[in-house]
């Protein structure tokens, strides 16, 4: 019950975020809210963090199709770009830097919690909606990034479990 529940709150907020960004103009199929490929390349995907989880749902929503994703935040590592399916993504060691040059309409923040909330902040300030990924983020934290989205009366999403990622994957492949 606890973990379905959780499952039908998830995809409430993913399909109202996805709403929002068909509203902002983001084409969609109104069957399935999922993002017509004609002329466009999809939901713009910024990635913060590369770790287990991050690398799983990004190569996922790679995956999905009607998803770009166009810049990935790690601190660890040399590389220019990082392989995600078919497609190098340019690879950043700033989030600030990567939201400014890749231009995302969404951020996949999977870092930890002590960076979460300056990275979703960073995204809001930005016009980019936050999809947190990261466990741990204190309920004082969560309430501020609520007033934050509605101050910018902009969506996020926040899925604090590590097993969410197969949630949000399962939700996204069926829309």
């Amino acid at each position: 019950s606890g973990a379905s529940g959780l499952g039908d709150r998830l995809s409430r907020s993913l399909v109202r975020l996805r709403r929002e960004l068909v509203a902002d103009g983001v084409r969609a199929d109104a069957a399935t809210m999922r993002p017509e490929m004609s002329g466009q390349s999809g939901i713009r995907v910024a990635v913060a963090g590369f770790g287990r989880l991050a690398s799983d749902v990004t190569r996922g929503l790679a995956a999905v199709g009607g998803m770009e994703i166009v810049g990935i935040a790690r601190r660890q590592g040399e590389d220019a770009a990082i392989r995600v399916g078919e497609t190098l993504v340019t690879r950043y060691r700033d989030v600030g830097t990567m939201i400014r040059e890749s231009r995302p309409e969404v951020l996949l923040e999977a870092t930890l919690p002590e960076f979460a909330m300056a990275h979703s902040l960073a995204a809001l300030a930005n016009g980019v909606r936050p999809v947190v990924a990261t466990s741990g983020v204190s309920d004082r934290d969560l309430e501020e990034l609520g007033r934050a989205c509605a101050d910018r009366s902009l969506g996020g999403v926040v899925a604090p479990n590590l097993s969410v990622g197969a949630v949000v994957l399962m939700h996204l492949a069926a829309i």
